[in-house]
């Protein structure tokens, strides 16, 4: 049986360094205010070509996951349901670091914070399922999150509480599967792992990275 060659040219097969790569990180135990370098999730904006433009610190503790998000750009209009489309911050987080899975499982969250509220929408979770393996989608009255202008930009305080986070046991099991996009209004986001173009993360929790809980 003759079978046919295709051959494409070398500039339309894309890769990335992130390709190449699973990250695991270290997220210490909340001990006071997170904005500090020990806090600081590691920016990949070079990696991928990009500007870095915003810092994201995390911290975990026994009532659930803290984040502190400090952006240098300029907060333009938010939008929503359609929140890639302005400011915004997506946080994925499988409470159960499952790697042999490639879709969304009972562990998996998708969270969506906006600096601003639109229709009464600044804190949801927008987690899609494609099996019956899901959960109760957690009540957007549990999500904290407090904005403000800066000179230069915004900063976002975000608490995820345990009661939001199916799985949630820091005591039983001591890491989770982590990964986030920031959505700007003007330009392009920034994300975490590998390009959106290349791989839909927020279906794919094999690729988000690795996060051990530490003191």
């Amino acid at each position: 049986m003759d079978v046919e060659t295709i051959e494409a040219p070398l500039e339309e097969i894309t890769l990335h360094p992130l390709n190449y790569f699973h990250f695991e990180l270290s997220c210490k135990k909340k001990k006071g205010a997170l904005k500090k370098a020990a806090y600081a999730v590691p920016s990949f904006a070079e990696m991928h070509g990009e500007k870095e433009c915003s810092t994201l610190y995390f911290a975990w503790s026994e009532e659930g996951l803290h984040f502190h998000l400090d952006s240098d750009v300029k907060m333009g209009e938010s939008h929503f349901p359609d929140y890639d489309l302005g400011e915004a911050l997506e946080l994925f987080i499988d409470t159960r670091d499952i790697k042999n899975k490639t879709f969304n499982h009972r562990f998996c969250h998708q969270f969506v914070f906006l600096p601003e509220a639109v229709s009464g929408v600044q804190a949801k979770e927008v987690t899609r399922f494609r099996t019956e393996d899901l959960h109760p989608l957690a009540e957007a009255s549990l999500l904290e999150v407090v904005s403000y202008k800066k000179k230069k930009g915004y900063e976002m305080e975000i608490f995820i509480p345990k009661e939001a986070l199916f799985g949630y046991d820091p005591a039983e099991f001591n890491r989770m599967g982590f990964c986030f996009v920031q959505h700007f209004s003007d330009h392009s986001p920034v994300e975490m792992t590998l390009l959106q173009k290349e791989i839909q993360i927020d279906q794919n929790p094999s690729v988000w990275s690795s996060v051990k809980f530490v003191s």
